[in-house]
């Protein structure tokens, strides 16, 4: 079945998603905080001892997993970043707000970053976000690798304003 959907951005932060497949189309109306999407990273420790950091961003979707996520060494929310990471599974919107032990002894999380995405356009292969973290606005371009869930971003740092 082919898909595709159009982001229509409305007054108020709210939003018109219309999915399209064959002739069939179908439209969700979202509510998103305050005309803004959200990306965060967490400090995950988990059982063994081991760390990572996970990189969320939020995609326009009514849907409760709408958080996309990569596992990273480092922190992204740096413009000397590697951008190296790999892509794990879409999370839920609560880990936004959420710091503290996971079920299922899978660990702890707590928020290293949080920011404002300005920009955001996605395919399956390729990511491009530019997002406002509290001491500064990154431009972010990323590319799946051809190794399984390796991800390669480059990042640059938005020249200042005024």
């Amino acid at each position: 079945m082919d898909w595709s959907h159009e982001w229509v951005s409305i007054a108020g932060g709210t939003g018109l998603m219309q999915y399209r497949t064959g002739k069939s189309l179908w439209c969700a109306v979202i509510d998103y905080h305050q005309g803004m999407l959200a990306s965060v990273v967490l400090n995950h420790d988990l059982p063994d001892g081991s760390t990572h950091f996970d990189w969320m961003i939020q995609e326009p979707s009514s849907l409760e997993r709408c958080l996309l996520t990569w596992r990273c060494a480092d922190r992204p929310d740096h413009a000397n970043w590697n951008g190296c990471c790999e892509r794990i599974g879409a999370h839920r919107r609560v880990y936004l707000g959420f710091e503290g032990e996971l079920s299922g002894d899978r660990g702890r999380v707590s928020r290293r970053a949080s920011g404002t995405v300005l920009e955001l356009a996605q395919s399956d292969r390729i990511v491009e976000a530019t997002i406002r973290w509290a001491d500064c606005v990154l431009v972010y371009r990323g590319q799946a690798l051809e190794s399984d869930g390796g991800w390669e971003f480059s990042v640059r740092r938005l020249a200042a304003e005024g």
